[in-house]
């Protein structure tokens, strides 16, 4: 039976630690994927099993080690020499601290990795935002820094059952021409963590699929869509923003804004079958100070022909099945219990 246990524990951590050391690799050169993390978390815990099952195998040995390098009386010299017991241990020490600690070497390694490279196009929501998807609607909310005090919740609401969910952002930005992003709430996780995802199967830039929303991200991330680092926004101060500084005003004026698009919907004036027909914009004004608490975002603009620049263009003439889309957009304001609200639209 012992003899059974080893080699399943042997064979298996040979194929569990071949897996194991693909998807650390994939993990640390490649952008994030689910699939990815789950088949190295699966494999992890497989790993764990049969270490446990090899070690169990093996107890004799290590209860025999440890006993001989704490026995300094003993008269008979150790198996293994307690001068390399010692320095195994201390290794094991300094790169767990140098791990944790995230001191260098460790730093250099991790720099040199993608998530470092990337950080600038790499979109990771606030721990203050959630999001939830029920069926065909999407649900995404915000809560302010001053313990939940304001709370800003986004339903998107799909007209028809979607076999593949539309690329889609949710932002805030200031009002007016000169108009800046406050902060992006949410973004599709395909699209989330590379300036040119794999989009309805291939390579595809972020700006050509959510042209608007890429280019105003520019003002948080400071990087535009080519790669350029732009120094003059969020390099500059009057430029920086939070959504929990706005949510805390009392009298603040935001937009909200959704940008969405569906894969492979071309039409005859889209006709390229990948992109299809452009993004579409949905946007409210928000008045923070007033007590109403529904919005009903409405159809503004679209992202055709707004790779370069990121300004929406307005008229819905070409576009067919990508202006019809969604059924509605619903923004609710959630206040502190104490401050009356009345519904409005």
């Amino acid at each position: 039976m012992k003899q059974l246990i080893r080699h399943i524990a042997n064979l298996g951590l040979l194929l569990a630690f071949t897996t194991l050391a693909v998807t650390g690799v994939m993990s640390f050169v490649l952008p994030f994927s689910i699939t990815t993390a789950r088949v190295h978390i699966v494999f992890g815990l497989v790993t764990l099993v049969l270490v446990g099952m090899h070690l169990a195998t093996r107890l004799d040995y290590f209860t025999r080690i440890a006993r001989q390098s704490v026995d300094f009386k003993a008269k008979k010299k150790p198996q293994v020499p307690r001068w390399l017991v010692a320095s195994i241990v201390i290794v094991w020490a300094g790169l767990l601290a140098v791990a944790f600690y995230g001191t260098r070497p460790g730093s250099d390694l991790i720099a040199v990795g993608y998530e470092a490279q990337h950080a600038a196009e790499i979109f990771r929501a606030s721990p203050q935002t959630a999001y939830e998807q029920v069926g065909e609607t999407v649900r995404v909310a915000t809560l302010s820094a001053e313990k939940g005090e304001v709370v800003i919740e986004v339903e998107v609401e799909y007209r028809t059952d979607q076999a593949r969910q539309p690329a889609a952002a949710i932002w805030a930005q200031t009002t007016g021409n000169d108009s800046k992003m406050i902060e992006t709430l949410y973004v599709d996780q395909a699209l989330a963590y590379s300036d040119t995802p794999n989009w309805n199967g291939k390579p595809t830039p972020r700006h050509h699929i959510l042209p608007i929303w890429r280019h105003r991200y520019r003002d948080v991330n400071g990087v535009d869509p080519t790669g350029d680092t732009d120094a003059i926004t969020s390099a500059t101060p009057e430029h920086s923003f939070s959504i929990e500084k706005t949510l805390a005003s009392d009298d603040s004026e935001i937009v909200i804004c959704l940008e969405f698009n569906a894969a492979g919907d071309a039409n005859a004036a889209y006709p390229d079958k990948d992109l299809g027909q452009p993004s579409v914009l949905y946007t409210a004004l928000i008045d923070l100070s007033s007590d109403q608490a529904y919005y009903l975002m409405s159809r503004t603009a679209h992202g055709g022909g707004a790779e370069s620049d990121g300004q929406p263009r307005y008229g819905f003439d070409d576009l067919t099945t990508a202006k019809d889309l969604i059924e509605k957009v619903l923004v609710k304001i959630r206040r502190p219990s104490g401050q009356s609200s009345s519904p409005g639209g």
